[in-house]
């Protein structure tokens, strides 16, 4: 075994009839870089560092997976716990730090360092990218514009570790917000969508600042991993630069390969002001709610078919009927038939006003016996539907009789 030291790699020596670097065609470039036991990146050379986006300071001591896409990672770690008896070709893919990917063909060799550490090393040959045609390049510019100019805030996480998607659900949520990631391609509209100072780019910010882990955001995580990573209008809680909580819709969209996720892009909407209207209606209906439930009188809500769909607490107490039983009951079940839900629908169809000229004297029928009473009743229109809704009050007990059953 050659032995290395610690930050450094052996590129190897052409000389005679072989090629030397120079002679490699100008799309071919080889590349060396050794890796530690435990996965980390041991030596680099500045050529590969280079073509990967890379200063050789930023690879030393990083992980493996900061380079190489995981389904490579997965093979050269058996490679580590078994070093090949020799040098063996290997296919590998490498990432390059804006995500972009480079096949290439490598040669692995077991190594030591001077201290007795087992190391591999990889000498590779790989392809730079092809050059984009002029349209190819003229389009790509176009899109970037378009995304660059939008009034949208755009975004991309780009995972460096991917998410394993055939984990339990608990477990990929905890990959999305511990697994190392990173903002990519955001627009300039998302900086300024999260306050972001001037003269900085929210690239070179960590994900963690606005999309932290918390138990919306949990939520807003598991609604992706049910959805297949394509939702729209999905709900999150962002922190902007100013310290603040925002609730954002997004629409999301995921990029995913052997059952891993490599990163996930969409756009957000601030949702702030119609959270705040949603949050004033359903306080003013919780209010309404108890105003209806403080009526002394019972109060019912019957809909077209003549089912009780609500019912105030003096109702429920006056038929000794939890809400769960009294909803939901056919109305003519609780009166006499003068006071039928068809009758009266009648009787208000004819009315000019809406309501009854005068109060129905009827029956009304309880757990304890019919009870005489009562019954006033008025037509309402919500949302296109008909409904009624009817007071009763109890009367002194006496032969019923219809009295004033006419339409104002």
């Amino acid at each position: 075994m050659t032995e290395l030291g610690p930050q450094g790699s052996t590129r190897p020596q052409k000389t005679g009839d072989r090629m030397t670097d120079a002679d490699q065609p100008d799309d071919r470039r080889v590349l060396v870089d050794t890796l530690a036991g435990d996965g980390t990146i041991r030596g680099c050379d500045a050529e590969q560092a280079q073509l990967l986006g890379y200063d050789v300071a930023e690879l030393i001591g990083q992980p493996m997976s900061r380079i190489y896409l995981q389904g490579t990672c997965d093979h050269l770690h058996q490679l580590l716990r078994s070093p090949p008896p020799g040098e063996v070709p290997r296919a590998l893919e490498l990432r390059h730090r804006d995500g972009r990917t480079f096949h290439a063909l490598a040669i692995a060799g077991g190594h030591r360092a001077p201290d007795g550490t087992p190391l591999l090393q990889l000498t590779k040959w790989i392809r730079a990218p092809a050059a984009l045609s002029p349209p190819q390049a003229e389009e790509l510019a176009i899109l970037a514009d378009i995304v660059a100019c939008s009034a949208d805030p755009g975004w991309c996480i780009e995972f460096d570790e991917p998410v394993d998607l055939s984990a339990p659900e608990q477990e990929i949520v905890r990959q999305i917000f511990g697994n190392r990631r990173r903002w990519r391609l955001c627009n300039a509209a998302m900086g300024r969508f999260y306050g972001l100072p001037d003269g900085e780019d929210l690239n070179d910010r960590p994900v963690s600042e606005v999309f932290g882990r918390n138990p919306e955001n949990e939520s807003f995580a598991l609604e992706l991993i049910r959805n297949g990573f394509d939702v729209a209008r999905a709900l999150s809680y962002d922190t902007r630069y100013d310290g603040t909580t925002v609730p954002v819709e997004n629409d999301v969209r995921g990029h995913i390969r052997d059952n891993r996720l490599y990163r996930m892009w969409g756009t957000v909407r601030d949702v702030t002001q119609h959270l705040h209207r949603v949050q004033a209606l359903r306080k003013r209906i919780a209010g309404l709610e108890q105003m209806l439930a403080a009526v002394p009188d019972p109060l019912l809500v019957v809909d077209a078919a003549g089912i009780v769909a609500h019912a105030n607490l003096a109702a429920e107490a006056l038929f000794a009927l939890p809400p769960d039983c009294i909803g939901e009951q056919p109305f003519d079940r609780l009166v006499g038939p003068e006071a039928q839900a068809r009758v009266l629908a009648g009787l208000l169809e004819r009315s000019a006003t809406g309501r009854l000229r005068a109060p129905i004297r009827t029956e009304i029928r309880t757990a304890d016996g019919p009870i005489a009473a009562e019954l006033n009743a008025a037509r309402l229109s919500l949302d296109g539907e008909a409904w009624i809704t009817i007071t009763l009050r109890r009367v002194a007990a006496h032969p019923a009789e219809a009295l004033g059953q006419g339409a104002a």
